[in-house]
């Protein structure tokens, strides 16, 4: 059976993976640095609100206070231009085009191609209609199924875990 995907990544793709790959590899972390970053915002501005209202404000706490908001709106930038240059750089090369062979995936984009074998495969995740192939824990080619123009999406998967014998982990 052979697929074939043409392949323009959006920003939903790359949201995605980021929220595929955090509930998949470090969820509890993740939670903890969420929860951890809001107590420590609260804290701070719990007690920049005390020290206004008892009159105990003086210069340390407004350079803590414009410190704060500078890292505070740093985090939030990086956080959301992130996505924007890893989709610069996976559709940099223009439309790729991924097909199957018999001994791996084929990708093909600008001129340029690579060849991922099965057996590189180490994890297998469908999720909200998009396979994530992990080569390692960190890195994955990403297939979403809107993109397929050979083959059957949803047949994409028995073929994946027929081929690598890794069992395709469905994320609800």
């Amino acid at each position: 059976m052979t697929f074939r995907a043409e392949i323009d990544y959006s920003k939903e793709d790359i949201r995605r993976f980021n929220r595929t790959h955090k509930r998949l590899r470090y969820r509890k972390l993740y939670i903890f640095i969420d929860v951890l970053a809001v107590l420590a915002l609260a804290g701070a501005l719990a007690t920049y609100g005390l020290a206004a209202v008892r009159g105990v404000w003086n210069e340390s706490l407004t350079r803590l206070t414009i410190m704060l908001a500078v890292m505070t709106g740093f985090w939030l930038y990086t956080k959301m231009t992130r996505n924007a240059a890893v989709l610069r750089g996976l559709n940099a090369m223009g439309t790729t085009t991924v097909t199957t062979t018999e001994d791996g995936l084929h990708a093909a984009s600008g001129g340029m191609s690579t060849d991922l074998p099965f057996s590189m495969i180490c994890d297998i995740v469908h999720y909200q209609d998009t396979y994530y192939l992990y080569v390692n824990k960190h890195r994955a080619t990403i297939l979403p199924e809107r993109c397929f123009v050979e083959g059957d999406p949803a047949a994409f998967g028995a073929f994946l875990a027929e081929k690598t014998g890794l069992e395709v982990k469905e994320l609800n």
